[in-house]
């Protein structure tokens, strides 16, 4: 059997599904290195409700976290599906590290997912 290919079609499918999901961008205080084990942020501190844009299998997700809520420094970011408001809610499918100093502005989080074979 020879390997099998997903077409464009499947890839801009799955990045359809993605794109239908509750998401949630959250944000911490962690700087341990992510790993595909994780499940859940280190030291989750605050998170918003994503809008979320679909370019065939890209998908964006966008977040703004005022500046009120933020700590003094954001340390890592999470993208979650079917989650809620509450921190560890969801399916964690990004987790990043990020370096972010508290100024006077609101921290804006995007996020670009390519959804490709192999």
């Amino acid at each position: 059997m020879s390997v099998p290919v997903i077409p464009t079609v499947g890839l801009n499918r799955i990045a359809a599904l993605v794109q239908a999901e509750t998401t949630y961008i959250a944000a911490g205080i962690n700087n341990t290195a992510p790993s595909s084990a994780d499940t859940a942020l280190g030291a989750e501190n605050n998170r918003g409700a994503a809008t979320v844009v679909r370019d065939g299998n890209m998908v964006t997700f966008k977040v703004t976290l005022a500046n009120a809520a933020l700590p003094a420094v954001t340390e890592e970011i999470g993208v979650f599906l079917n989650g809620g408001v509450g921190a560890g809610t969801g399916e964690l499918v990004v987790h990043a590290l990020v370096n972010f100093t508290k100024g006077t502005d609101d921290l804006q989080l995007v996020v670009e997912l390519t959804i490709n074979e192999g």
